[in-house]
C-alpha cells in the first residue's frame, strides 16, 4: 500500500474511533500493542487483526465504527488497497 493510501486509512480509523473518545482509541491502540505487538499502521496490512479488536471490543456497535470507516474512505474505493481493506472489514 503506497504511504498516501496508507495515511489516508490510519486517519480513517482514527476518525471513526475518535467519535467514540479519545480513551477507546488508546484502548484499541493499547490492544493491539500488548496483545500482537502491532501498530494502528500495522493493521492496515492486517485489518483481520484489526477487526478482531474492534469486534471484540465493541461487539454490538462494530457496524457502527465500519460505517465510520467506510464513508471516510467511500471517495478512495477506486484504489484497490483501500478497497480490499474496506471488505476485509466487512461482517460476512
Amino acid at each position: 500500500m503506497s504511504n498516501v493510501n496508507r495515511h489516508t486509512v490510519r486517519l480513517a480509523v482514527e476518525q471513526a474511533m475518535l467519535k467514540i473518545g479519545l480513551s477507546e482509541l488508546e484502548k484499541v491502540q493499547s490492544i493491539l500493542s500488548s496483545k500482537y505487538l502491532l501498530t494502528l499502521d500495522d493493521c492496515i496490512d492486517r485489518p483481520e487483526i484489526l477487526k478482531g479488536v474492534l469486534f471484540e471490543i465493541y461487539d454490538s456497535h462494530y457496524d457502527e465504527i465500519f460505517q465510520s470507516i467506510q464513508k471516510s474512505l467511500s471517495a478512495n474505493l477506486i484504489e484497490p488497497d483501500i478497497d480490499n481493506f474496506v471488505k476485509l472489514l466487512k461482517l460476512k
